[in-house]
């Protein structure tokens, strides 16, 4: 596994996961926000775990904006267990 897979794979929360992976894009919050269509608050709920039940359209927008790989987005998901 490489290095960039084990940051997404390491045992954090999901939210953290898809802050490393926006921060590792080199993408702002407000920025990734802004296309998404969400606000950067709604976003840092996310990313802080405050809100955990986001839906698959928001997730899977914010999967797209960040290029994660399909191996990434599984193993994010697999933390929903």
């Amino acid at each position: 596994m490489s290095k960039e897979n084990q940051i997404i794979s390491s045992e954090v929360s999901i939210g953290e996961k898809l802050k490393i992976a926006r921060i590792k894009k080199g993408i702002s919050i407000n920025e990734l926000a802004k296309s998404i269509d969400v606000t950067a608050p709604y976003l840092v709920r996310i990313e802080n775990n405050v809100l955990i039940n986001i839906g698959i359209k928001i997730f899977s927008k914010i999967c797209y904006e960040l290029d994660l790989s399909d191996t990434d987005i599984l193993q994010i998901i697999q933390s929903f267990r």
